[in-house]
């Protein structure tokens, strides 16, 4: 591109666009992304906040973050569940857009099976989970649609090791994981099929990482398509990543790792770490971002 002015002529530097052969997800009005690609602009409001363990809130009309996992310094001391909190961050939805109900939960670990119940009604997409077994504690992020969504709810507990064939098995029927948790070797997962979207084959990537190694193994798997649908673990056992794409979609995603809370222009929260050092306040943040 030559641009021109009073000042004189300069051309850009060479650019290429590629086109997918098949058509890129997440597709309008499919949450199980975690909103990625649907807000172009710029969210306002951030309201940064936390829920302590037996709680619930619920909070219309706004964009949540999943949950602030990782180590078990911050989430509290020994005692019980409520000692323990999760942070989040808010922002509010943009003028004109569809409406929501974002719920963050927390509960007696024990209470966890049938606490999930009242979630899984059709129009409601749980897309954080954190089971906390040294506290006897859960807690979960959930998006309640304003309008007639249908989302086919799914759980299950595996090994760790057999999470890769599970989610493969899920893409292959048009499902995908929305959120995990990693504790003593296994691994629990919330999964969802969507009415808009019964027919599309999903890749789906597990990738273990370390604190040291969750940056990289997320953009890594960014940069092959994948959009980061669930982000699960502590910084004992480590963490769990679950990448999703359309089959064959290796299109690189834009995606940044930082510790700024307020996401860039076009950008989604898609997770949130918390590395504890020795005591709450001397810990580290790491947002993960992707378009």
């Amino acid at each position: 591109m030559t641009v021109t002015n009073q000042a004189g002529t300069i051309s850009s530097t060479v650019a290429t666009l590629s086109v997918p052969g098949s058509p890129r997800r997440p597709q309008a009005g499919d949450l199980r992304f975690k909103d990625v690609g649907a807000f172009p602009f710029s969210l306002t409001g951030t309201e940064y906040t936390s829920i302590l363990g037996g709680m619930k809130m619920t909070i219309p009309n706004r964009v949540g973050t999943p949950l602030l996992i990782g180590s078990a310094g911050p989430v509290g001391v020994a005692g019980g569940p409520n000692n323990c909190s999760w942070s989040f961050g808010l922002f509010q939805l943009p003028t004109g857009a569809v409406g929501r109900t974002t719920i963050y939960q927390t509960g007696i670990l024990s209470d966890f099976s049938l606490d999930l119940i009242s979630l899984t009604t059709p129009n409601t997409l749980i897309t954080s989970l954190d089971l906390f077994v040294g506290q006897n504690a859960y807690a979960l992020q959930a998006i309640q649609t304003a309008g007639t969504d249908a989302y086919t709810f799914g759980t299950g507990t595996l090994s760790s090791g057999d999470l890769q064939a599970e989610a493969t098995r899920q893409g292959a029927a048009s499902r995908l994981m929305t959120a995990v948790s990693l504790s003593g070797g296994q691994a629990t997962f919330i999964s969802y099929g969507w009415q808009g979207d019964t027919t599309t084959v999903y890749e789906a990537k597990i990738s273990p990482a370390t604190v040291s190694t969750v940056s990289a193994e997320a953009t890594n798997l960014a940069q092959q398509g994948y959009i980061l649908t669930a982000v699960g673990g502590n910084c004992t056992d480590g963490f769990l990543l679950i990448g999703t794409r359309v089959q064959g979609d290796t299109t690189p995603r834009p995606f940044q790792v930082t510790a700024r809370m307020i996401p860039d222009r076009g950008y989604t929260m898609v997770g949130s770490i918390f590395v504890y050092n020795a005591t709450p306040s001397a810990g580290s943040y790491l947002y993960l971002y992707e378009q």
